[in-house]
């Protein structure tokens, strides 16, 4: 009887070692790689069907009608798999010879970032932060955002697993759209310390470090930074003298300029952004107008959807 019970275990054990574990969590038998068959690496083929399964990631999520991924929709190779759609398990097959025009459509997909500016990095294959609000806020260093967001989680996940993240912060391209209602919660404020005019669109330089080097009385802070060419003089008359002000729009640039200014302050240790927050856009949208044409978009969709049902 022991040695029944041992045989059936062998048994179990070579199935599971034999079996390929599914994309969407299920299992299935013979998946072999086969990059030579099908259209990618990532692709498997069933030995039995003779058939290769979509595991390219981005095609595989642009089937599945995911916004944050695009591809090319008129060619051949999705025409086939979207006809067809996925079996009961969710996943797209397709035939080995057909391996070619599918290798084309592949080649269009690309993930889309939360804005136009965010770049994708294919090596780290994320999307890097640009709004200068947003990674001054991330840095703990002032600015205007909501605390802690499914964005702002999404950003310091992605980014806390990263060995070297060359003092960038980062996300995954599917967390896109939370990091889009993040950046639209974002506002530029006035520097840390500094006050606002009475006109409510520029900041008075309150800084002493930025105050006594802007002065000429001492002092190391880093000119090239885009901060310091904001700044500008508020008058000429006696009580104004040594004053200094700029836009409330450039406090993230001015902030990173008064970090330059302390003592023992490396550029790499500070992630810095590289876009003005309202430069950000989507699909060549304002953020802010993309944000209203989504919210009309649902609403239509939602009184379509109530008349069809009337």
């Amino acid at each position: 009887r022991q040695m029944i019970v041992l045989m059936v275990a062998i048994m179990c054990v070579f199935t599971v070692v034999h079996w390929s574990l599914h994309p969407v969590g299920g299992f299935r038998g013979s998946l072999v790689p086969a990059p030579s068959l099908c259209a990618s690496q990532n692709d498997m083929y069933d030995t039995s069907t003779r058939l290769c399964q979509v595991g390219h990631k981005y095609a595989y999520w642009y089937l599945k009608h995911k916004s944050w991924v695009q591809c090319a929709p008129n060619l051949p190779g999705y025409r086939f798999l979207a006809n067809q759609g996925a079996d009961s398990g969710g996943n797209f097959w397709y035939s080995a010879n057909q391996a070619p025009e599918m290798r084309v459509f592949y080649d269009t997909c690309i993930p889309e970032c939360a804005t136009d500016e965010d770049t994708f990095h294919m090596g780290r294959d994320m999307c890097m932060v640009t709004d200068g609000v947003l990674v001054t806020f991330l840095n703990g260093d002032g600015q205007r955002c909501p605390a802690r967001t499914p964005g702002e989680d999404a950003i310091r996940s992605a980014t806390s697993g990263l060995a070297n993240r060359q003092g960038r912060y980062w996300y995954k391209p599917d967390a896109a759209a939370k990091v889009r209602r993040l950046l639209e919660g974002c506002h530029a404020t006035c520097a840390k310390g500094d006050a606002g005019l009475y006109d409510k669109v520029h900041c008075q330089v309150m800084n002493t470090l930025a105050l006594k080097f802007l002065g000429g009385k001492g002092g190391s802070c880093d000119k090239k930074l885009p901060g310091y060419g904001l700044l500008g003089a508020m008058g000429t008359t006696k009580d104004m003298q040594g004053a200094f002000m700029y836009p409330v729009s450039a406090g993230s640039e001015v902030q990173q300029f008064y970090l330059s200014c302390m003592k023992g302050w490396q550029p790499s240790t500070h992630a810095f952004g590289t876009l003005d927050h309202q430069a950000e856009t989507v699909k060549g949208v304002p953020l802010k107008q993309a944000r209203v044409e989504e919210k009309n978009r649902k609403e239509w969709k939602q009184w379509d959807k109530a008349m069809a049902m009337s």
